[in-house]
């Protein structure tokens, strides 16, 4: 059974006054981002030589690193459903992505749980929360939870839809609806746009950058490829072209800490 683990980053990029009340002014702007299927020792501050994650790194020296912490569910659509709403899996429902039926039904033990594969709008997500006080709400990336996350109280929607993965990282990535201009890796696209909405935007903002890297489909990013197919394994880690997806996804967290 493939073992999934989630690195959530939650960063306050300004500091808010220390007056003992808030303005518009002197909220801190939030970023919160969220690795998608990264593996805990996949990154250089948790002990690995052959991934290069020196922004991630440097994240982790300057903050605080939990290594007793869990993901509320080891599976895509649920732990990002128990993040968003801050509850368990049996309050909302989604439990595993597509059908909680799996394999043959001779084998199974368990009598299947009935699954739903869309956050009900009942639930109160807390970018609404932010909203009610005074922060624009962007979303890029991955959402997984219904078709569009502006029904949830986003302002903004950058490449978020319902599915659970890009069929393509290249141009067209087909399953993600997002304009194209140029011949873009997805992680690049996404994140070109990311910064333009971080530069323009006036308010206090709240960013969820939910990337969808490092999920598969594993299509290398060529200007790296040549690096990592030289370099040597280490620890069991030698895989070269998810290497160049590490690489490429710590770069555009950089870009963006920039």
């Amino acid at each position: 059974m493939r073992f999934i683990i989630y690195i959530t980053m939650l960063l306050a990029l300004s500091i808010s006054s220390c007056s003992g009340h808030s303005t518009g002014k002197d909220k801190p702007n939030i970023v919160l981002i969220n690795i998608d299927d990264m593996g805990w020792k996949d990154v250089g501050f948790m002990g690995s030589e052959y991934y290069e994650t020196p922004h991630i790194d440097n994240l982790s020296a300057s903050g605080i690193v939990f290594t007793n912490g869990y993901a509320a569910s080891a599976n895509c659509a649920p732990s990002r459903a128990c993040l968003m709403t801050g509850q368990w899996t049996p309050r909302h429902g989604i439990y595993t992505v597509g059908s909680s039926e799996r394999g043959a039904s001779k084998h199974r033990k368990l009598i299947p749980t009935e699954n739903t594969t869309v956050l009900a709008e009942k639930f109160k997500i807390f970018p609404e929360i932010l909203a009610k006080n005074g922060y624009k709400t962007c979303h890029a990336g991955k959402w997984h939870l219904s078709d569009n996350p502006l029904e949830y109280g986003f302002d903004g929607n950058i490449g978020g839809g319902h599915n659970g993965h890009p069929k393509s990282y290249y141009p067209p990535y087909k399953n993600v609806h997002i304009q194209v201009d140029h011949d873009d890796y997805l992680t690049d696209l996404i994140m070109e746009k990311t910064l333009e909405y971080v530069d323009t935007v006036s308010s206090p903002f709240f960013l969820y950058y939910a990337p969808y890297a490092v999920h598969t489909p594993i299509h290398p990013v060529k200007r790296f490829l040549e690096k990592y197919n030289q370099k040597p394994g280490s620890n069991g880690q030698n895989n070269a072209k998810y290497a160049t997806m590490v690489e490429n996804l710590d770069r555009n967290i950089g870009l963006l800490l920039t």
